[in-house]
């Protein structure tokens, strides 16, 4: 996340700079529903940042977004007038798990390691 925080920032100056940097660049139409979302993606690290004053790094509802925010972009870097968002789950995080397995795999692993 705080990567894409400091891109944001590097980009344009400021999340919301970023993404109007985008829509510029990137030619995206004005009524395009990924506008919107990304906007309020961008929006909502600002505002917990300079508002909230929270440590951004540390929350996984600040990753989720950033992980949201590059989803949208790749989608359109890589299909800007055909999006396909196929690949979503695992770009969040929560891809497909066999037969409903909760436990992530690293932290299995890590357990199993242990126990040895």
């Amino acid at each position: 996340c705080l990567q894409v925080l400091k891109g944001m920032v590097r980009v344009g100056g400021s999340p919301e700079m970023s993404n109007l940097e985008w829509r510029r660049t990137s030619r995206i139409p004005d009524g395009d529903r990924a506008v919107y979302e990304d906007d309020g993606i961008c929006l909502a690290p600002q505002f917990l940042a300079t508002v909230d004053q929270v440590n951004l790094p540390n929350l996984v509802g600040a990753e989720l977004l950033c992980r949201r925010h590059q989803l949208i972009r790749e989608a359109y870097r890589l299909s800007p007038s055909a999006l396909d968002n196929s690949a979503s789950d695992w770009f969040m995080g929560w891809g497909r798990s066999r037969a409903g397995q909760t436990v992530q795999p690293p932290l299995a692993a890590y357990v199993a390691g242990q126990l040895k």
